[in-house]
């Protein structure tokens, strides 16, 4: 049998443990949401049904999934927060 070191347990407890959300956390899990909704639409109208968009979608639940619980469980709702610069949506020209 293995013995659950104390850091095994407090990422366990980490884990699987209820966090409610703070302050501003709800806006921003909406806005993960709605980010990774508009590239679901672009990837819908650019690219073919197949099963390389199939695990695309799956692998974009999956970044909304784990950023909203990089926030979850690791903030406080102390954290000072600078805006992000972000970048503006160019689509590429082909030729």
């Amino acid at each position: 049998m293995y013995t659950e070191t104390e850091e095994m347990k407090q990422k366990r407890v980490k884990a699987f443990k209820y966090h409610p959300p703070k302050e501003n956390q709800i806006e921003r899990y909406g806005l993960i949401r709605n980010t990774a909704n508009l590239l679901a639409a672009e990837l819908n109208e650019n690219c073919p049904e197949s099963r390389e968009k199939s695990l695309a979608m799956t692998k974009l639940e999956e970044v909304v999934m784990w950023a909203n619980a990089a926030i979850a469980r690791n903030e406080t709702g102390n954290e000072e927060r600078e805006p992000v610069d972000r970048p503006k949506h160019t689509p590429t020209q082909a030729g």
